[in-house]
């Protein structure tokens, strides 16, 4: 798979929101590999694609999600910059797990 770079992202426990990061995904990079573990709640992405616009494409998702669902339980503090709520940083951002290599 080349230099492949692993992501994971928290799409909560909606078999919906899974595939279809994964139907995303594979439909820019058909080679990609994702995985979800229900425990936390997250998705790991293998993928060759640039960092960047994994990001944008998995960013823009998350958008169409939430203007599906409204606002998240227990109310948001209004401090989204567009990208991820700060007040769950850790839960909501897409972070990278380890560069490189599969």
């Amino acid at each position: 798979m080349g230099d492949a770079l692993r992501w994971r992202h928290e799409v909560g426990d909606d078999p919906a929101r899974v595939a279809e990061v994964d139907a995303a995904v594979r439909a820019v990079d058909p080679d990609a590999r994702t995985a979800f573990d229900p425990a936390s709640g997250r998705i790991s992405v293998l993928t060759v694609m640039v960092p960047a616009l994994l990001e944008r494409l998995i960013h823009d998702l998350d958008d169409r999600h939430a203007a599906r669902s409204g606002p998240p339980a227990g109310g948001c503090c209004g401090g989204c910059d567009g990208r991820r709520c700060r007040r769950d940083d850790a839960r909501s951002a897409t972070t990278p797990l380890r560069p490189g290599g599969a």
